[in-house]
């Protein structure tokens, strides 16, 4: 199935949702799986693009919660990141960047999401509002 959707120029929604029910019900079916987490991943990243944001960052999350030991989580938590902040959710991109940072300060994923924090910038009043607001709510004060 992966063949032929991706094979085609154009992108059949039909196809790509056939795609990932076959993901998910293999998920459903085998949890346990050593494939499990990637075929999460792959259906999240169909949802990408299918222009599904919500969707995609839901599959994400589950397979960061699910699976935390999956080989891949780094490349995985990136991707949210970026994905966070191609949508303009700036706030919430810097707090997926953050958390690779913070789990992966040596990956490079971590040296570039370091990086990426950085170039949004002290001026960008959209996640500096929300970091104030994590901040000042009951229990903040992580340190991340």
């Amino acid at each position: 199935m992966e063949d032929s959707l991706f094979a085609s120029r154009s992108f059949d929604t039909r196809s790509a949702q056939a795609m990932i029910d076959v993901y998910k019900a293999y998920v459903a079916a085998y949890p346990q799986d050593s494939l499990a987490p990637e075929y999460l991943f792959r259906a999240g990243g169909v949802h990408e693009s299918l222009h599904r944001p919500d969707e995609a960052l839901e599959l994400y999350d589950r397979v960061a919660n699910d699976y935390p030991q999956w080989k891949n989580r780094v490349v995985l938590l990136f991707k949210k990141a970026v994905m966070l902040h191609n949508e303009g959710r700036l706030g919430e991109a810097r707090t997926a960047y953050m958390q690779v940072i913070a789990s992966y300060p040596d990956h490079k994923f971590g040296q570039d999401a370091r990086v990426l924090v950085e170039s949004m910038g002290v001026g960008d009043s959209t996640w500096l509002k929300d970091a104030q607001a994590k901040e000042q709510a009951p229990g903040a004060g992580s340190g991340i």
